[in-house]
């Protein structure tokens, strides 16, 4: 995860770079998501979409990596 996040009006927008792009995450109604800070590590899920420029996925599913550990755990579904 790069970057610390943006409040928007509408809702809560990061971006995910995992080194080969980038992508805008844009969740909805929300101010804020739990563990979705500077440097999580985590995997999305949903439908990608260009969006003034830029790929962007509206509420997507996202799943955090444990610290310290390689196996990934469920933290949040589209809602």
């Amino acid at each position: 995860m790069e970057g610390t996040g943006k409040s928007l009006s509408l809702g809560y927008r990061c971006v995910l770079d995992d080194g080969t792009g980038r992508i805008d995450l844009l969740f909805l109604g929300r101010d804020r998501v739990p563990g979705l800070s500077l440097g999580a590590r985590c995997h999305v899920e949903g439908t990608a979409r260009m969006d003034r420029g830029r790929l962007t996925m509206w509420n997507p599913l996202y799943l955090l990596e444990a610290a310290g550990c390689d196996q990934y755990r469920p933290r949040s579904v589209r809602g």
